[in-house]
């Protein structure tokens, strides 16, 4: 008979959540429960194989009788005492779970919503054949919800009051929209299961109510400025009492244009009046006109903006649901979250008589085929409200339930994870608590560490102590000047590695972004230290295939934008006349390409390095368009020709020649084999691109450097931890356009309050009710401290931390560590980058204490590959391959430029027209370069590469200060004629000091090469304009 009990278990990070659940689940089977009636849930399929894994691999060492195996005994009767061990039972019960396996109930949480999905909610809707999706394909749906809003006025209506932009300019915004309502959707699905909360209630006032406290505040304010000034009112300007945004307010005259304003969104935060221009009794009664106007004016806003468009909101909502769900039905495609929003929409439904009185009936066992009498559930702390009120009811059937997690651990709120369900759980299911406070993973100079910063971290964040029974451990704390480029911080970090590390494949690299991880993989590959970086981007976006992607695209469907594409992609990058010249040529261009011959000839007009791009192109065409070029050709030939005439005659081999770049290039290549034509495998990479099933691969060298977000860190554990934290970035314009917000009670049985508004609102809502933007804040306060946790805390011996230092923010990590450091002795050092000084805080405790590892690669014989073979094992073998074409550099023409001399000529489009906009350097002038630089460039040349890049300008302004005094007359990107040379010159800056008759030309450099010459041509050739008045000099501005 099973024992009816309920246990939260907390487990902080190393202390053996998942042995101890393995534990249970042996516990339970020598009780005598049964194991097709024993469900554990999990939040990953890697969490689901290693217990099925632990599970049967204790079950042997019991059986043999190993050491282990004893100690599995013991540590099973130390949570349960009176437990009877029976071997003869235990080995009857091994022998029929590996005989059915398929009645082993251990799930991830999609998985098993996905049966209930199955067995009850898909035959309720007569659909008994249907597809899981992923998220990124789901975006087809959103487009088509998108043209049926767009084909419908009424629809359409209500979509545009919130956006000013037309159509066609923000059609993204549209869809990013519908985006977010289907995300959230849970919450409205809730809002119509349970009981729900009130609003607050504030003063209504009309529009003609509002009208008049508007109109007494100004005439209080005039009043006042009156009897200051003591003059007569017409002789008074009124302008200069009244601060900036408000200095046009007195001159209101109609009804309408008072509205406008208190339809407007200014800041609350500012004095309406400039208080300093009234006299010290005054100032107190302006206050407190301007406290009550303020106080009608948000509570005017509040009930017309927010609860009255509420309802829009839910219209809004309720329109884009009917849509998405009739898409849905009929084409039976649902992601992971369609599937548990269906279930928890109908699972509920009183005619399916699933759910009576918070419990699931025998109806439900009866129709998922399965009996549930025990649960385990790992992970608690990433359950979503959804998957809660999901689980439930089968939790409170249950007679037995270990629920498992820690609150610490939760970092998953960007997709529903719920951090305080599990932390009140113990009262939800009034149910004992048990703690796991002794790590085996962590050393106590690591722990120590852990325990000072997170225990107690603050008023709203409370961690506990953990205790440890290793001794030892090595920690570095690297702070440096807010000022030092990220990029200076990265060398640091590879250095380190390079000089201390000689054993890498227990070596992780920890940072939030993947852009960061990119960025740190780039000076790894620059100091020959192998990596690998652990991500999901699609194979199409990576930066040699893209443009090739597009080249074969191209070729399947004659748009000439996919031309361009390839020609301005990394494959190729053409300057910016080259592209004007191909533009302004267009159909000329196309016409030469289409031609099967000779004849068609085109004036590539001294363009040569086009002409042989082209005529590749053109050649490349008539090759791989034939379809039965493919099915004839042997399949090892059409490996080696692709890739001779691809990759490696455009000069990609000395361009890309990491082993990652290589990897990737092959598997594209080796994939493209398998089709019969070009569009059949560009059928295949659009489609992969949308399922997210074509991904990146890196070098799988065991003896390599792991790189990965903290997300994908979760769960491991390295002997060695770099851990790069960035201040987190939020504001208003980054969050989405529409806010839900949801409070629930402590039970989670019922809606405290809620709000949909409009983003645009969020200041009227934060000053009427702070309550939902005050937890939306916390809440993600809470998750960057849970991050720092999780980072911290993957280290079994060296832990090496590096960041900037932040002193201001008392809740950021960069404050804590710096706590740390002052208390624990560091030494702060100077140092010099570009001449400027900057401060760097360390703090180190221990001895870096490197583990032996024996690393034995392999040797593999390239000569005996099999090409044919579609199943290849080992990506090492690719890797010879394409290394030996790369070695053999078939072709080598003047396209084999260096990776640095690309950048170089990226760099200098940008640092040119960025210094297009730029002549004394002022905020203004900064403000118009940056923002006009990222409107043409932000999508080509991504926003972090841009901003590295103005970072380097500003730096190179800082030099050269002299140039960019008041004291010149400028002129930028200035054309001049030359009768004695015969040509039009463009000179990047000339200054002109009119005074002191003084010229200098300047010459911005991105690359390694300056060319004198062509500044004394530029020199002689304003001297030959302006003659010997003028002492002429020249620079170059090295950026």
């Amino acid at each position: 008979m099973i024992k009816i009990e309920k246990i939260v278990l907390k487990a902080s990070a190393g202390t053996g959540k998942t042995y101890r659940l393995s534990l249970e689940y042996l516990s339970s089977l020598l009780n005598g429960e049964l194991y097709d009636e024993i469900l554990v849930v999990t939040f990953t399929k890697k969490a689901t194989e290693e217990i099925k894994v632990r599970i049967f691999e204790h079950i042997k060492e019991i059986l043999d009788n190993t050491d282990t195996g004893k100690e599995l005994i013991e540590n099973i009767k130390n949570i349960n005492n009176n437990i009877i061990i029976d071997l003869d039972k235990l080995e009857l019960i091994y022998k029929e779970m590996l005989i059915n396996k398929d009645k082993i109930k251990i799930y991830t949480i999609d998985g098993f919503t996905n049966i209930i999905f199955k067995k009850i909610v898909s035959p309720y809707l007569n659909m008994y054949n249907y597809e899981i999706i992923s998220s990124k394909k789901n975006s087809k749906t959103y487009e088509l919800i998108f043209e049926k809003i767009v084909s419908n006025d009424e629809f359409l209506e209500k979509f545009k009051i919130y956006f000013s932009d037309s159509l066609e300019d923000k059609m993204s915004k549209y869809i990013n929209t519908i985006e977010e309502f289907i995300k959230d959707r849970w919450k409205f699905v809730l809002l119509q299961r349970i009981k729900s909360g009130e609003k607050k209630l504030v003063t209504r006032y009309t529009k003609k109510e509002i009208i008049n406290v508007f109109d007494n505040f100004i005439e209080g304010s005039i009043n006042l400025i009156n009897e200051k000034e003591g003059i007569e009112p017409e002789n008074i300007d009124y302008s200069r009492y009244f601060n900036k945004d408000f200095n046009t307010i007195y001159k209101l005259d109609t009804d309408e244009k008072k509205i406008s304003f208190m339809n407007s969104n200014f800041n609350l935060s500012q004095n309406i009046i400039n208080m300093n221009r009234l006299k010290k009794d005054q100032k107190e009664i302006q206050k407190g006109m301007q406290e009550e106007f303020i106080e009608a004016y948000l509570n005017y806003n509040y009930n017309e903006k927010i609860i009255d468009g509420e309802n829009n909101i839910i219209e809004l909502a309720n329109i884009i649901f009917s849509l998405y769900d009739d898409i849905k039905i009929r084409d039976k495609k649902f992601t992971h979250s369609d599937i548990s929003n269906y279930v928890f929409l109908y699972l509920y439904k009183p005619e399916l008589e699933i759910i009576v009185n918070e419990k699931v009936e025998q109806n439900f066992y009866e129709l998922i085929d399965s009996n549930i009498k025990t649960m385990f559930i790992d992970e608690f702390q990433d359950t979503s409200i959804v998957q809660w009120k999901i689980l439930s009811p089968i939790i409170n059937s249950a007679k037995r339930v270990i629920c498992v997690g820690d609150e610490k651990q939760s970092i998953y709120g960007w997709r529903g994870g719920e951090k305080n369900l599990f932390k009140n759980l113990p009262q939800i299911l009034n149910c004992k608590e048990e703690n796991l406070d002794t790590t085996y993973r962590q050393p106590n100079i690591l722990i120590d560490f852990v325990n000072t910063i997170f225990t107690n971290y603050n008023e709203n964040w409370q961690g506990t102590d953990v205790k440890t029974l290793k001794e030892g451990g090595y920690l570095n704390i690297n702070l440096y000047d807010d000022k030092i480029d990220e990029d200076n911080i990265f060398t640091d970090m590879v250095d380190f590695i390079k000089n201390n590390i000689k054993n890498y494949q227990n070596t992780a690299i920890i940072a939030r972004k993947n852009s960061t991880l990119t960025d740190i993989a780039y000076k790894l590959e620059k100091a020959g230290i192998d990596y690998v970086l652990n991500s999901n981007v699609d194979l199409v976006n990576h930066r040699i295939i893209l443009g090739i992607y597009h080249l074969l695209k191209f070729i399947k469907y004659r748009e000439f934008i996919d031309l361009i594409q390839y020609l301005r992609s990394d494959a190729i990058f053409i300057q910016t006349k080259e592209l004007q010249f191909i533009l302004e040529n267009r159909e000329k261009l196309e016409q030469y390409l289409n031609s099967n011959s000779d004849q068609i000839e085109f004036d590539f007009n001294k363009h040569n390095n086009l002409k042989v791009i082209f005529d590749f192109v053109k050649s490349f065409i008539y090759k791989y368009e034939n379809p039965y070029y493919f099915v004839n050709e042997d399949r090892t030939e059409i490996i080696e020709n692709i890739s001779k005439e691809l990759f490696w005659n455009m000069g990609f081999s000395k361009k890309y020649d990491s082993i990652n770049d290589i990897k990737n290039i092959y598997n594209f290549i080796f994939e493209f084999t398998l089709y019969d034509s070009i569009d059949d495998f560009v059928d295949f990479l659009i489609e992969s691109e949308s399922e997210e099933s074509f991904v990146q691969e890196t070098v799988t060298n065991p003896n390599a450097v792991n790189l990965m977000t903290i997300h994908k860190s979760k769960g491991l554990e390295f002997e060695n931890l770099l851990y790069y934290f960035e201040k987190p970035k939020q504001n208003n314009m980054n969050l989405p356009f529409f806010q839900f917000f949801l409070n629930m009670d402590d039970n989670y049985d019922s809606i405290k309050k809620y709000m949909f508004l409009n983003r645009r609102d969020l200041d009227i809502l934060e000053n009427v009710d702070k309550d939902f933007t005050y937890k939306e804040k916390l809440d993600r306060e809470n998750e960057e401290i849970n991050n720092s946790y999780v980072a911290l805390t993957r280290a079994k011996s060296n832990l090496l931390v590096y960041g900037k230092n932040d002193e201001k923010n008392s809740n950021s990590i960069s404050n804590k560590l710096n706590t740390f450091a002052m208390s624990n002795g560091f030494n702060e050092e100077g140092c010099f980058i570009n001449g400027e000084e900057f401060r760097i805080i360390r703090s180190i405790k221990g001895n870096f204490y490197e583990k032996g590892i024996e690393i034995n690669e392999g040797i593999i014989d390239s000569n005996n590959i099999n090409f044919n073979d579609k199943y290849l094992s080992s990506s090492v073998y690719k890797i010879e391959l394409l290394e030996k074409i790369r070695e053999n550099k078939i072709i080598d023409n003047k396209f084999n430029h260096s990776l640095n001399i690309e950048n170089a000529r990226k760099d200098g489009l940008l640092v040119h027209y960025y210094l297009e906009f730029i002549k004394y350097n002022s905020d203004t002038e900064k403000e118009i370069a940056r923002n006009s630089v990222l409107n043409k460039y932000g999508n080509m040349f991504g926003y972090d590469a841009i901003n590295k890049t103005i970072a380097k300008i500003e730096r190179a302004i800082k030099k050269n200060r002299e140039i960019f005094d008041k004291k010149w007359m400028v002129y930028n990107e200035y054309d001049i004629y030359s009768e004695k040379y015969d040509i039009n010159i463009r000179i990047d800056r000339i200054c002109i000091d009119k005074i002191d008759k003084k010229v200098i030309i300047v010459d911005y450099k991105t690359g390694y090469t300056k060319e004198q010459s062509q500044l004394d041509k530029y020199e002689n050739i304003v001297r030959e304009i302006l003659g010997n008045d003028y002492k002429i000099t020249t620079q170059f501005l090295e950026v």
